[in-house]
């Protein structure tokens, strides 16, 4: 909002004064800019709030309604009322992780497993009705790939309402699988956010010679700002995705060893 001087000042950043007899000192005169920008200003903001400027106490409530002071989380799938007095609310909602593949020797040949993918990422403001209700369903984390070569399990959509969906990560091969077929978790598909980010592809991996010699093995998919893939390391099972969304490693050489589990997903809804 523009600044508006006292009418007749040749200072355009002047304060305005009182009226003061004893040192004849005039007092400011308004323009008319002055009242019209301000009501102007102050009712554009109520307006854009969603409210019919009607009376003296609006405001305080068009500020509040544009703003986001509390949240609520889930970590599991539930259902989400809006709180008296909120008209808009954020969403950020993560799907969850692909399990990672489990590894196998096969006739001494080191058969190591793929990484899962990741869950994606979807964020979106909604305007909303207090009282209005909202399905929240959090996905979970797609197995582990037993050992001796499980393919690792697909982690479970996440959705909130009609708005927002996820799919969950694809889970990563296992070592059973005949290369060049053993491929890595899908990342996770997101839809309905005015930001989508799906998430990472798992990593792949080397086939190995002798049951005693390490190949390459694929490390979990990530989570798009949410929880990293799960490691990956010869010798060892796949490690699990972090929270929320990470997914599973795939399971290392040496012997029959599983993938790591995905992580779930997790919706947060501001207000």
């Amino acid at each position: 909002m523009k600044y508006h001087a006292p009418y007749g000042s040749s200072d355009p950043d002047a304060d305005y004064v009182d009226r003061n007899s004893s040192t004849a000192t005039s007092g400011s005169k308004i323009p008319a800019a002055f009242p019209n920008y301000t009501q102007r200003e102050i009712v554009d903001v109520i307006e854009k709030a969603g409210i019919t400027p009607d009376d003296v106490l609006q405001l305080a409530d068009a500020i509040q309604r544009r703003s986001l002071r509390s949240h609520q989380t889930f970590a599991a799938s539930g259902t989400y009322t809006v709180p008296v007095g909120v008209h808009r609310i954020r969403v950020r909602l993560w799907g969850a992780g692909g399990g990672g593949g489990g590894s196998t020797i096969n006739t001494g040949t080191n058969a190591p497993g793929c990484g899962g993918g990741g869950g994606g990422y979807s964020e979106k403001v909604i305007d909303v009705t207090p009282g209005d209700t909202f399905a929240v369903v959090i996905g979970a984390g797609g197995s582990a790939g037993a050992a001796a070569g499980g393919n690792g399990g697909s982690g479970g959509t996440s959705s909130f309402g009609g708005a927002l969906s996820i799919t969950g990560g694809g889970g990563g091969g296992g070592g059973s699988i005949a290369i060049g077929s053993r491929l890595p978790g899908a990342g996770g598909v997101a839809t309905g956010g005015d930001m989508n980010i799906n998430g990472e592809i798992g990593g792949g991996y080397s086939q190995g010679g002798a049951a005693t010699n390490s190949a390459n093995i694929g490390g979990g998919g990530s989570c798009p700002l949410g929880g990293s893939g799960g490691v990956a390391m010869t010798g060892a099972a796949g490690g699990p995705g972090v929270s929320p969304g990470g997914a599973g490693g795939g399971a290392g050489c040496g012997s029959n060893y599983a993938g790591g589990v995905g992580a779930a997903g997790l919706c947060i809804v501001e207000w």
